[in-house]
Formats: C-alpha cells, sequence, structure tokens
C-alpha cells in the first residue's frame, strides 16, 4: 500500500491530474461544499475533496465528471473512511439519497472514494401508479455511471409512508447500466434488496464486498435483487456476497439473503456466496418464469448446479474477507485467462496481492483483474449483530447466529476450522440441525469457547431462559454472561441419550437492564449441542380480566407477560397449510371475555420465526376449544395480514385471500352483531379494510386477545405487540 502523500509531492499529482482534465475543483479550498462543485464543474472537471464530513445529498445533474475524494491520488483506503457523504440531513425527505445521478450521465460521471451514510432513499413512481422509495446511499434512475471504491453504509431506506415498499438500501440503478466496482456495501437496510436492487436495468458488478445489508420483509432480497431486463447485460464477477439477511413474510418476503434473480438474465462467475440467512427458502432464489442465472466457477453455501462451482467453506482471513492460505476459494475460478489475476512485479507466475496463490481467479472480492486492497481501517468484521440488528429480549437467539466479528472478538474457538462446514465461515462448528424446526446449531462445543451475542432487552424485569440442547453424556455445563458479569451461574446440561435427542432446559427468574447489551454463552465442559436460546418473561403476571391458556393439544406450553404496556406471548403448535389445524386448533391464547359489539386493535412489534405457516394476530372466538367457530386477522411469515374464520363448529378453517405484508403491523378486528371485518394499518390511523367481511353467528359472550402458533410443535414461536386496546361498540 502507498504512504499517504504530503506537500509537494501532492502538489506535482494533483497538477499532473490537471494536465489530464480540463479543471480541478478543490473542496473546501475553492468551494465550501461538494454539490458547490458539481455545480460550477463542466464535462470532464474533476471535483476533488479533502477529508471531513460533507452533510449534503448531491446530484450529478448530467455532468460526466470525477467526484473524488484524496483516495484518487494515491489509493489509501484511510481517504475512503476520513471523507463522509452525511446523507441524513436532505432538504426534502422525498429526495433523501446521498447520491443521485438521474439526469444520463455516463460512464465517465465517477464517484470515487467516500464513505456513504444516513441515507433514506427517494421516491421514484412507477407508470402504473405506484411509488417507491430506494436508494439510499446512491440512486441512478436513466444513467451509467462508474461508482468505485466507496464504502456505502448504514443506509437506512425503512419508510414506508407513501410508498408501496422500500428498496435498495445500498444502491438502487433503474433502467441504467451503471459499473459498480471494488465498494464495500454494508450494514444497509430496506424492505427489498437491502444491499443493491438492479431493476429493469444492466449492470457490471465486480470485486465488491456485499455483507450484513439486512430487510427484504416485503420482496426478498439481503444482498442482491435483479429484477427486470433493461439497457445491457447483467454481469457479477469476483463479488464476496456474505451475511446478509432477508426477514419477512409474504410469497417473496423473506426469501434469498444472498442473491434473488427475477424475470431476466444474470451471468454470475467467480463469486463467493456464503452465510447468507432468510426466512424462506435457499440464498439464492430464481424465479422459475423468463429467468435465466448462469452461475459458473462461484463457491456456494449449499451447492449450486453449474460449471467449476464448489461448496466449500471459504476459509476466510481473520479480517476484511481476504482468503486464508488454506482456503478453497484460491485458484479456483474461471480457468480463460481474461479472468486471471494481475501478476506479481517480481514473479509473473504468481498472483499479486491482495490476490493469492497461481495466476488462476481467485474467487471473491480480491480476485480476479480488477482487485484491488480494501481494507479500510476500522471497516469490515464489525463488533455489530449478525444481520444487522440486535436480538429482541423478550424472544429468541439462534445459537448460531452470534455476533460478527472476528476470532476473540465475537467468538473463542479451539481451533481454527468450522467442523460441520455449514452456514459461517468463522472456526465455530455448525451443522444442519435435526431438532424441531430445522435451520442450524454448534456442537463439538469445548471447555473454555465462547460465542457473543448482542441483544436489545425491552423492559427492566426478571425474564425466564430456556435453551434447547441435546447430549448423549453428563458433563456438559455452561453458563450465560451478560457484559461481562455472570447472569445463570454454572447450567447442566442433561443426558438426553442421544446428541440428535432434542431436550429444553428452564431457569427462572434472571434480570435484566433495559437497553443493549451482550450476552455470552460460555462453555465450561463440552460434549453437547446448542440449538438455541430463548428469553421470556419470568412473570405471566396479566391486566385485569385478561387470562392466558393453550388452546389444543400443544406439546409445549406457552406464556404471556405483560410489562410496561406490552404484551408478550409465545406458544407452540402445530397448523397444516393456512389453517390453524384443518379442524382442531393448536396455539396460545391470551384473552378477556366481553359481550356485544367490540373491536380489538393491537400494534405488533416483533414475530420470531419459526415456519413459513406460524401465525399471529388478534382473535374473537365463541371458546376456548380447539374446533370453537373464531374470526382472526393473522399476519404470518407466509401471507399476511388475512381474514381466518371457521364459521361452524368443528369445520375446517378458511380464509379468503392473502397478500404480502408490506408493513402492516396495525391489526384490527372487529364484530357487530354476527358480521366480522378485519383491517390492516402501517400507522395505526388510516385503516384498509381487508377484502372480505364473513358472517359468524356466535354467542353474545365470547373471548377476545391476541392469538399466536409456531407451526411447529415442541418449538416456540413469541411475538410483542403494544396499543394494545379491546373495547365494546355500542352500537346495537
Amino acid at each position: 500500500m502507498l504512504k499517504k502523500i504530503t506537500g509537494t509531492l501532492f502538489t506535482v499529482i494533483l497538477l499532473h491530474i490537471s494536465t489530464l482534465y480540463s479543471e480541478t475543483i478543490q473542496v473546501p479550498t475553492d468551494v465550501n461544499t461538494i454539490q458547490e462543485g458539481i455545480d460550477q464543474a463542466a464535462n470532464g472537471d474533476i471535483v476533488l475533496v479533502s477529508p471531513g464530513i460533507y452533510k449534503e445529498n448531491i446530484n450529478f445533474h448530467g455532468k460526466n465528471i470525477i467526484v473524488a475524494s484524496h483516495y484518487l491520488l494515491n489509493n489509501d483506503p484511510k481517504f475512503i473512511k476520513n471523507t463522509i457523504i452525511d446523507g441524513g440531513h436532505p432538504d426534502d425527505p422525498n429526495t433523501a439519497s446521498c447520491v443521485l445521478f438521474v439526469s444520463g450521465e455516463s460512464s465517465d460521471a465517477v464517484l470515487q472514494g467516500f464513505t456513504l451514510m444516513k441515507g433514506t432513499g427517494t421516491i421514484r413512481n412507477e407508470p402504473n401508479g405506484t411509488s417507491w422509495r430506494e436508494g439510499g446511499g446512491i440512486m441512478i434512475i436513466g444513467s451509467s455511471p462508474t461508482i468505485r471504491n466507496n464504502l456505502i453504509r448504514k443506509n437506512r431506506v425503512l419508510d414506508t409512508g407513501g410508498v408501496t415498499s422500500t428498496g435498495g438500501g445500498g444502491i438502487s440503478c433503474v433502467e441504467s447500466s451503471p459499473s459498480i466496482l471494488n465498494n464495500i456495501i454494508m450494514l444497509n437496510q430496506a424492505r427489498y434488496a437491502a444491499g443493491i436492487m438492479v431493476f429493469r436495468s444492466g449492470v457490471v458488478l465486480k470485486n465488491n464486498i456485499i455483507c450484513q445489508n439486512s430487510g427484504g420483509q416485503d420482496y426478498g432480497g439481503g444482498g442482491v435483487v435483479m429484477e427486470g431486463n433493461g439497457p445491457g447485460p447483467k454481469t457479477m464477477d469476483n463479488n464476496t456476497i456474505v451475511a446478509n439477511a432477508a426477514f419477512g413474510s409474504g410469497f417473496y418476503g423473506g426469501r434469498a439473503g444472498g442473491l434473488l434473480v427475477f424475470k431476466t438474465s444474470v451471468k454470475a462467475r467467480n463469486n463467493i456466496i456464503w452465510g447468507n440467512i432468510q426466512n424462506n427458502g435457499g440464498q439464492i432464489y430464481v424465479h422459475h418464469e423468463l429467468t435465466t442465472a448462469d452461475l459458473s466457477y462461484n463457491n456456494i453455501e449449499g451447492g449450486w448446479d453449474g460449471e467449476g462451482n464448489i461448496h466449500s467453506l471459504p476459509r476466510f482471513s481473520q479480517t476484511y474477507f481476504h482468503l486464508s492460505g488454506k482456503s478453497p476459494c484460491i485458484d479456483a475460478g474461471s480457468p480463460d485467462s481474461s479472468y486471471n489475476d494481475p501478476a506479481s512485479p517480481s514473479n509473473q507466475t504468481i498472483a499479486d496481492n491482495p490476490a493469492k496463490g497461481r495466476l488462476r481467479n481467485d474467487l471473491g472480492a480480491y480476485g480476479g483483474p480488477g482487485s484491488v486492497e480494501m481494507a479500510i481501517p476500522g471497516f469490515l468484521v464489525p463488533d455489530k449483530p449478525y444481520g444487522g440488528a440486535p436480538f429482541p429480549i423478550p424472544g429468541r437467539i439462534e445459537a448460531e447466529a452470534f455476533d460478527w466479528d472476528s476470532v476473540e472478538k465475537a467468538y473463542h474457538d479451539t481451533d481454527t476450522r468450522n467442523q460441520g462446514g455449514g452456514y459461517r465461515f468463522s472456526g465455530v462448528d455448525i451443522e444442519t440441525c435435526d431438532d424441531f424446526g430445522g435451520g442450524y446449531n454448534i456442537f463439538c462445543i469445548q471447555k473454555g469457547e465462547w460465542l457473543d451475542y448482542s441483544v436489545d432487552v425491552l423492559a427492566p424485569e426478571k425474564y425466564g431462559l430456556a435453551v434447547r440442547v441435546a447430549s448423549d453424556g453428563n458433563n456438559g455445563r455452561f453458563r450465560l454472561e451478560c457484559d461481562g458479569s455472570n447472569l445463570t451461574g454454572s447450567i447442566q446440561v442433561p443426558n438426553t441419550v442421544s446428541k440428535h435427542k432434542w431436550q429444553r432446559i428452564t431457569v427462572p427468574n434472571l434480570k435484566l437492564l433495559a437497553g443493549r447489551h451482550v450476552i455470552r454463552f460460555v462453555c465450561e465442559n463440552g460434549g453437547f449441542r446448542v440449538n438455541a436460546f430463548h428469553f421470556s418473561f419470568a412473570s405471566n403476571t396479566l391486566p385485569a380480566q385478561w387470562k392466558s391458556q393453550d388452546v389444543g393439544d400443544v406439546s409445549e406450553a406457552g406464556n404471556t407477560g405483560v410489562c410496561d404496556g406490552v404484551f408478550y406471548i409465545e406458544g407452540s403448535g402445530k397448523a397444516s397449510g393456512h389453517v390453524y389445524y384443518n379442524n382442531a386448533d393448536e396455539f396460545h391464547f391470551v384473552y378477556k371475555k366481553l359481550s356485544g359489539d367490540m373491536e380489538i386493535i393491537a400494534h405488533l412489534l416483533t414475530h420470531t420465526y419459526t415456519h413459513e405457516w406460524g401465525k399471529t394476530g388478534v382473535m374473537i372466538r365463541e371458546t376456548l376449544h380447539d374446533k370453537s367457530k373464531y374470526a382472526m386477522v393473522g399476519v404470518t411469515h407466509t401471507a399476511s395480514p388475512v381474514l381466518y374464520r371457521r364459521v361452524k363448529t368443528g369445520e375446517r378453517s378458511d380464509l379468503h385471500n392473502w397478500s404480502t405484508r408490506t408493513g402492516y403491523n396495525w391489526l384490527k378486528l372487529t364484530r357487530i352483531g354476527d358480521t366480522f371485518t378485519g383491517f390492516k394499518s402501517k400507522d395505526g390511523k388510516k385503516w384498509i379494510e381487508l377484502e372480505e367481511k364473513v358472517d359468524i353467528i356466535m354467542e353474545d359472550t365470547v373471548y377476545v386477545g391476541l392469538a399466536i402458533t409456531s407451526n411447529i410443535d415442541g418449538i416456540i414461536s413469541a411475538a410483542t405487540y403494544d396499543k394494545v386496546m379491546v373495547k365494546q361498540l355500542l352500537l346495537r
């Protein structure tokens, strides 16, 4: 890496650049802001930006110019870190991308060497009347700019007000053909395409690190979404797409933590796609209709049909996603010499740093002819939750989802190899789980090993802990710590007869303070497996007139607690398809008895994913029998909100229609006479009536409240609600 240049050498390089371009405008020497520099520039000029924080949202206004930090002068990544465009202070909240290319800019319009952060996206309108908020870091419409050597991080495109949904947390390109090269795109959030959205566009996507972006609640895509054909082909070469997360419901919501391809053609070579998580399906989703995904010479977790594709733990080194010397990704790319790594100046038969091995392409961002060093000090492998957000408590923590950081910072393991070869690329041993619900668990746990989990505790309360474990011995022990203090004391792991027979062990009355904390799992003696940790309110004291119980034949008891107006409800139970369980229900119910006309309103805060058909919602029910008549406005991880119902005792449950969820977390159900009506809302003020009312003849006095089922009997799902209101309607 070249040393930082100063003084006379800086002047010499700047004069050299000035001879190649029409004019160099320096910020803040010549003008105060980047936008002023752009406004003064003509095609072919350079706007050269000194280190600093620039609280502005810039627009290239059709100018084919270079806007760059001092990284342009010497390729020192420190200039990327220290030259920040902070888009969090827009003049117009509906035009709040950090950078706009929306006026036909060509590939000669270059953005290079910045950190882009805090952008919240720009609204664009489709001919069909829908509106979408996209492009937190960069919004590209009808243009073909070059985006290179930037750190695009912590942009959050989540405001659904006035739009159908929100996407492209890092970058969105619409009817465009950009080149996106050597960027780090991380910790961005959006309700689809949290990292990059490529919509009716061509794109050259090369040598990028795309990691820890999260969202996908509405239409999927934690890392990259490619949808619709546009000007030019879509190519993906030598990208590292790891640890992105898609959470959500609906048919597409929660799909494809890594890559989603929909009604278009994509050619992908020499990429690493690994350790991405999603609620539905695998980390890559390719739509079956009008879609072609030509994937070859990639390392894809779980495998993928295609020439040269492998499925092997990438074996990154401890920082910055460099490949370790034992990585199977070294020299595993396309044998076509056009993809070769650059040769070392001292030995033309071996690859130059940051590539490794011989000249054949290395998979991932540091391989191929376009590789450059991207070791930005202080970034990548940050001390952050896996998936980008802390686990809520009360709630469930998956054992394999420990914090994202290097060894000795987020975990300690006695060796560097993942013995199970699955899910994560750290040294922690992870395997496919045979407990209820599948997923992954940690195993080969040795004395002294530990894992950290970032959590967000809802309220200062006492909590109960339940842990899913399996062991064929009697000596396993562990403890949990909170922020370095012993939380649980030493916990004995029971002999469950087999390492494949799972059991729930519990610890009561653990005191936690509200706010962000780090929970550490510490193995005191090994020989057991761990699937998940589950925290719930220790007290199940309910407000006056409220009660809770399981309904139906559940094998794992549910629970309800209330703290500071927040209802925490957890339950097991098995459903079949889109109903609770054909003609008999299994779920947990917190309720009160009420007579006459009524309504219940509740705001859903969190809902733990266990199965795509697990559900929670507001319910009115004639009895507490499992075959009772009922109506429910339910939210699932596949289709929601929707009005479920059983109109006659003992008959099959039914629903009228379903749709993707798109941010409707406010639920309302009314009973007027024998007519039940469901509603949904994004803000609790503007309500949308669900498509069909339903007539159910019930007794005057009924049970009204909150319900939850995991759809996997024996596994607990949890939800939290606030603003819960049940009242009589004096209409009769």
